[in-house]
């Protein structure tokens, strides 16, 4: 596998992890928004793949979706079907 789809499965699977984190714990994106000082656009482009959080952002993304830094990125890997 390339360096730009494992790239491209990880940012897919992130997608996925933050928009199923945030949905089992019952919060909007406006509401997950609020919590990280961000924008609701920026919520929907990480949930969509578009773009990603900042790997700064990540430990209080984490605690906000009540997992870890390291849970997440695992998440992400398992999500985007990479081994």
């Amino acid at each position: 596998m390339s360096g730009h789809s494992l790239t491209m499965n990880i940012k897919q699977g992130m997608a996925i992890a933050i928009a199923k984190r945030r949905a089992k714990l019952q919060i909007s994106q406006g509401e997950l928004s609020r919590r990280l000082g961000c924008t609701r656009a920026s919520v929907s482009l990480w949930e969509t793949g578009n773009t990603s959080p900042r790997l700064q952002d990540l430990p209080e993304l984490a605690e906000v979706l009540e997992t870890t830094p390291v849970r997440l990125l695992a998440l992400a890997v398992r999500f985007g079907g990479t081994k």
